[in-house]
């Protein structure tokens, strides 16, 4: 059983752990930072405590979020050693743990976390809350399944002015023709690593289980490829185009023209994804085109990333 709360871990998770969570729902690490060391400082004397390591995991997915992916490897591994085996906790940080070493491209050892995460998700008794944490590990490995193809390749150099041209032309497209052309710029080998570690993945849960799961299709239309990858690059996009703080942000959400006309969605999402050490340009391309033909409103709430671990109160609407 795990040590009682203090009176002083009480009102601070009380204040601080809903503070959290918004500051990584957001995406903002440098308030997730501060807030966790706050946290942290209530239990000096119980650094494995439960709520402690559950912050951490919070916390540590907001880092992989941003990018940072070797330093939320180290958490998870730091939080691995400290939860007790068998617990919800446990079970999370490994999940992220795989889902690093997926994003590096260890693809063999992410495969053995990953089963290890399978065989154990039986210890989540609800079957509504067992389906909706399947769910959303099939969805995160396919994502990671594509960030793992597209980090590190080089197809040209980013130029944001010449991103903000082609951008303008490819607005004009419709939706279908802006996904093929995110699906046609991914790299080859793509395809086969989503369908290979997403089978492998879905084949490890319980037949009763895999019903409820899309399994790969051999040779998948371009369109449909380039919608899973968008959904992944949400992971990047989202947080480019909708940090409150932003210029781009700011004039979007005020419609003001300029936004569009001067080339601040192209240079916002060059940047973006040469911190990715992402550099595709006909990915820029559409990404920028797709943020384009929305308002703010509906792209902030629409192409927000879906996080992993799932609140005792959340249901599951995808």
């Amino acid at each position: 059983m795990p040590k009682a709360l203090t009176d002083h871990q009480k009102r601070t998770l009380k204040v601080e752990e809903p503070k959290l969570r918004s500051a990584c729902k957001a995406g903002d690490v440098p308030t997730a930072e501060h807030i966790i060391k706050v946290i942290q400082s209530s239990f000096i004397d119980d650094r494995s405590h439960f709520r402690l390591l559950r912050a951490k995991n919070w916390y540590y997915e907001a880092i992989l979020d941003s990018g940072r992916n070797h330093d939320a490897r180290l958490g998870f591994e730091a939080i691995r050693k400290r939860a007790k085996i068998g617990t919800r906790v446990y079970l999370e940080a490994t999940t992220f743990y795989g889902i690093c070493l997926l994003r590096e491209g260890h693809i063999e050892k992410a495969k053995e976390i990953i089963k290890y995460v399978v065989s154990h998700i039986s210890t989540i008794r609800s079957d509504e809350r067992r389906r909706q944490y399947e769910k959303r590990l099939i969805r995160r490995i396919e994502d990671e399944c594509i960030l793992s193809q597209l980090i590190g390749v080089n197809q040209g150099e980013l130029i944001a002015s010449e991103v903000h041209l082609k951008s303008i032309e490819a607005v004009k497209k419709t939706e279908d023709e802006i996904l093929e052309m995110i699906g046609e710029a991914l790299p080859e080998p793509t395809q086969q690593v989503l369908n290979g570690v997403t089978d492998y993945s879905i084949k490890l849960l319980p037949r009763e289980d895999q019903k409820y799961l899309e399994g790969p299709t051999e040779k998948m239309p371009l369109k449909k490829l380039g919608k899973k990858a968008l959904v992944a690059l949400k992971r990047i996009g989202w947080k480019t185009f909708c940090d409150e703080s932003s210029e781009v942000f700011k004039m979007w959400s005020k419609r003001i023209p300029k936004v569009f006309n001067e080339g601040y969605f192209a240079s916002s999402i060059v940047t973006s994804l040469a911190s990715w050490r992402i550099g595709i340009p006909q990915l820029a391309v559409g990404l920028a085109a797709t943020a384009m033909k929305y308002s703010c409103h509906e792209f902030c709430e629409s192409f927000r990333p879906e996080g992993l671990m799932i609140p005792t109160n959340e249901k599951d609407n995808k």
